[in-house]
């Protein structure tokens, strides 16, 4: 990827992943999934603060 920013492109009920972010071989499932966990809660300032609880939920 190009950027290790977070960005919001949710509309309504979905959000944009990269693709790069599948393809990426040094990185393993798990962390690919804690990426798109994280993703879902990135706020208009492209933060996100969900907790260790909540990652574990999703």
């Amino acid at each position: 990827m190009s950027k290790d920013n977070l960005r919001d492109g949710r509309v309504k009920n979905w959000f944009y992943l990269e693709n790069d972010l599948l393809d990426r071989e040094d990185l393993t499932i798990y962390e690919k999934t804690v990426y798109i966990v994280i993703a879902r809660y990135v706020n208009g300032e492209n933060k996100a603060f969900p907790s260790y609880e909540t990652i574990a939920k999703k």
